[in-house]
């Protein structure tokens, strides 16, 4: 459609050249009224552009409101993150000794726990045919993500 309406305004520009040309060999038309004429039809030619680039949203598809917002899967995604990240935190303190061995065991079990079933609810929305996955799987999964990360250090 859009390209319709500069197809159109082209036309428009070019017709309307050739008529300032042809007005060019007469000798009663003045050089004043050409230059004249020519800024009509480049003004004109901008502003039917403007136009056109103004009105493109109106000619794009309706984006619903339910289309912008998370689904459950997405959710579960950035649960998983978050409590990644919360387990990256603990070891970091840990690390730097903010944190007591108890506490931090005590703290880890509970978010590897949280992280877990959090993964089996993923697991089970990627492939509701599938066998649902032990606590032990789950359990080396979440391990070999922290350690990705571990090796990943970024500065907090």
């Amino acid at each position: 459609m859009v390209f319709h309406y500069c197809r159109t305004s082209l036309h428009a520009i070019i017709v309307g050249l050739a008529f300032t040309r042809s007005l060019t060999n007469s000798p009663a038309i003045s050089n004043q009224l050409l230059m004249s004429l020519g800024s009509i039809f480049a003004a004109l030619a901008v502003l039917l552009l403007a136009a056109v680039y103004i009105m493109r949203p109106f000619f794009k598809p309706d984006v619903s409101e339910s289309d912008l917002l998370p689904t459950p899967y997405d959710d579960l995604l950035t649960q998983k993150e978050a409590l990644m990240e919360q387990i990256r935190a603990l070891e970091f303190d840990h690390d730097t000794g903010k944190l007591p061995d108890e506490e931090y065991n005590e703290h880890r079990a509970d978010l590897v726990q949280q992280a877990a079933d959090v993964l089996r609810q993923i697991d089970a929305m990627d492939s509701a045919e599938s066998t649902p996955a032990t606590a032990s799987d789950i359990d080396e999964q979440i391990e070999a993500a922290v350690a990705r990360r571990r090796k990943t250090k970024t500065p907090v």
